[in-house]
């Protein structure tokens, strides 16, 4: 108590009496008076095993709140069972208006480090402290700045090395990605566990640390020990999970699926670095406590967590205030969301209030009211929570959809406290059915992935296949598509089954399956089988789509829409007119005609095809094909949300002007901004 300078410590704590079936005894403690005159009272209750002290934030708060808030302007808690405790600032009691704030470390493992902890907390021992000064030793935004720019000194001696050009930045982000997302895992105890062991308990919590150790001044230590664990071991189905000796006697390390550790063309580049600048990145990992939940805005876990992932984004991105990308608070991020959903909701099934108090309260009310709107209609809600579909045309860190997958996940909660699923069934259900997204930045879609994989992992128990994102949160530019959204598709897959038996026939509804259990598919060799079909698939959408697009006159002559298709093959294949000897000279001079223009629109749309204006153009109906309906039509998006980039377009010379003029948007003008563009493209 010397370290808040407590006031007044009871000899004999006072019993608090509760009926919550949480808590097995609560005890009044103290008090101190804070130098700026502000009363804080001291609370602490131990918990049953049952409630996850790591998690339970908001249910934790709750037991105070109600004990506290007319007495004191804020409280320091202890909460603890056997296996955890956790000590937290609860703040803004007093006011009914203002949600309770609440900044909180976690305790528990003997070897775990708490410097975080320990830093930020002694700089109150033995003075006076005030208000805010404890405010500040509780303070996440100050952990998340000191975080970053440690970890950018750490990203610049990586990039230091290799040569500063873009492919190296871009392999260096990813690197230390996967780095920082073994952080979280191992904090799991997932890493490393004993073969003996059932289960997953008992993990390494230091795992990437001490593996580091173990191959001390090894200089290939990349190639030969990491991309083992990357790509062999976390990337690849083994038996019992036993990981190769390399990486530890008799450990297990889980199969995790995803895409995360798949090998693509950056992991290609042949690159090591010195040994010396993995051991000090594992040694700056280890002075801080990874926690593995998302933070809400008014109740913090005083650690790194994921959604501090998107504050590294934001800083690492090449030209940041040239490309318009700002990173948006945490009450801004939930109140958008929740008006998102409440006017979604509200669409549907009318104008109740009833529908606002769920979603920003997550309460029902009294269910016993037969006027309670929510409560009669709890089937129906859900139902339309199942099925709401959501997109990010300017995804960045993730921010917006994984503030709705919360929210949807805690509104289902809300109504139905008894859920058959897992929490984790729950959310990966919402990420399969509801959540798109697209960003330009192959980096930005990294680190979202990332933090929806995570949001997964905290709610498993043991470790499971994570789902591929890959045709759900996707890099392209989403104010350009070569083909509009009404382009008719039917001929698509005509086109796509010519020269196949008929049984091999393949249609809309096929594809959209296809697509749909690619998210779902932890077979290695399943995976890639289904990702080349789509690919095909989404090559002949693209080709037949622009084939389609070009337009004859109703003049044209019968006999060359008959020869169109067969012409047009034949002549992109020998480059001359077949010998049609039944054919007239008119005939003939008119596919001569045709001819000269398919190759005019050829050579534009091969010009077209290399422009820098299409270079990144994304194409929503075959990349989304669950927005299709069964006759190929683009139904669109139930509610599209984010901050999009705000850039002049007259910027850089006049580039984005020059580079957009042609893409057809009645809000396009030379001077203005882009931000328009993408309010536009969203609506």
């Amino acid at each position: 108590m010397n370290l808040f300078g407590a006031t007044e410590i009871r000899t004999t704590p006072t019993q608090i009496e509760s009926d919550n079936k949480n808590i097995i005894k609560g005890e009044f403690i103290g008090e101190l008076n804070t130098s700026d005159r502000f009363a804080i009272g001291i609370f602490s209750f131990e918990v049953n095993e049952n409630t996850k002290i790591g998690i339970n934030r908001v249910g934790l708060r709750k037991l105070v709140h109600s004990y506290a808030q007319y007495q004191y302007d804020a409280v320091i808690a202890v909460f603890y069972n056997d296996s955890q405790w956790r000590l937290s600032f609860i703040c803004d009691l007093k006011d009914e208006n203002t949600s309770p704030k609440r900044y909180t470390y976690v305790f528990g493992n003997e070897t775990e480090n708490y410097r975080t902890a320990a830093d930020q907390l002694i700089k109150l021992y033995d003075g006076k402290p005030t208000f805010e000064s404890i405010k500040d030793a509780f303070s996440v935004d100050k952990l998340s700045k000191e975080f970053f720019t440690a970890y950018k000194k750490q990203y610049d001696k990586f990039i230091g090395n290799i040569g500063d050009n873009k492919p190296n930045r871009d392999y260096v982000k990813k690197m230390m990605g996967r780095l920082v997302f073994l952080q979280f895992l191992q904090k799991k105890g997932w890493m490393g566990v004993p073969v003996d062991q059932d289960g997953w308990q008992g993990g390494d919590l230091q795992y990437t640390r001490n593996l580091i150790k173990k191959y001390n001044g090894e200089e290939k230590l990349l190639t030969n020990v990491l991309e083992k664990l990357f790509f062999d071991t976390l990337n690849t189905k083994r038996t019992d999970d036993i990981a190769d000796p390399k990486l530890g006697d008799n450990i297990k390390i889980p199969y995790l699926n995803g895409g995360l550790f798949d090998r693509d063309d950056l992991d290609k580049k042949d690159i090591d670095f010195p040994y010396d600048y993995f051991a000090n990145l594992m040694e700056f990992f280890s002075n801080y406590n990874f926690t593995i939940d998302e933070n809400d805005p008014y109740d913090a876990e005083v650690g790194i967590d994921p959604e501090m992932l998107g504050h590294i984004f934001e800083n690492l991105l090449e030209d940041n205030k040239d490309k318009g990308a700002f990173y948006t608070p945490k009450e801004i991020v939930q109140y958008m969301c929740r008006q998102s959903l409440i006017e979604y909701l509200q669409s549907k099934l009318g104008k109740h209030e009833s529908i606002a108090t769920l979603i920003n309260q997550h309460q029902v009310g009294d269910a016993l009211n037969k006027s309670n709107f929510v409560a009669q209609n709890a089937a129906e809600i859900s139902r339309l929570l199942d099925s709401v579909k959501i997109c990010d045309p300017a995804i960045g860190s993730g921010a917006f959809p994984m503030g709705l997958l919360n929210e949807i996940f805690h509104t289902k909660l809300t109504l139905n406290n008894e859920l058959n699923e897992s929490r984790a069934e729950v959310k990966k259900n919402i990420i399969q059915n509801s959540i798109y997204g697209v960003d330009i930045e192959q980096g930005a879609v990294d680190i979202a992935r990332l933090r929806f994989w995570l949001s997964l992992v905290v709610d498993e128990d043991i470790p499971q296949p994570l789902p591929n994102l890959d045709y759900k949160i996707m890099c392209g530019n989403s104010l350009l598509s070569r083909n509009a959204l009404d382009v008719p598709i039917n001929e698509v897959f005509a086109e796509y089954n010519k020269d196949k038996n008929i049984n091999d026939h393949f249609t809309l509804a096929d594809y959209k399956t296809l697509v749909a259990e690619y998210t779902n598919t932890s077979n290695r060799e399943q995976k890639e089988n289904f990702r080349t079909k789509i690919e095909e698939i989404k090559s002949v959408l693209h080709i037949t789509l622009n084939i389609g697009d070009r337009k004859y006159s109703s003049t044209q002559s019968a006999i060359i829409k008959k020869y169109y298709n067969y012409i047009h093959n034949i002549l992109d294949i020998f480059g001359e007119i077949p010998d049609f000897s039944m054919l007239s000279k008119k005939e003939i001079k008119d596919i001569e005609k045709i001819r000269t223009e398919i190759s005019n629109k050829n050579i534009k749309s091969k010009k077209d095809k290399e422009s820098k204006l299409y270079a990144n153009a994304f194409e929503w109906r075959y990349e989304f094909p669950a927005l299709l309906d069964k006759d190929g039509e683009f139904g669109g998006f139930d509610i599209v949300i984010g901050n999009p980039p705000y850039i002049q377009l007259q910027a850089n010379g006049g580039f984005l002007a020059e580079q957009l003029k042609g893409a057809a948007y009645e809000t396009f003008a030379r001077t203005g901004d882009i931000y328009c563009l993408f309010y536009e493209r969203g609506l």
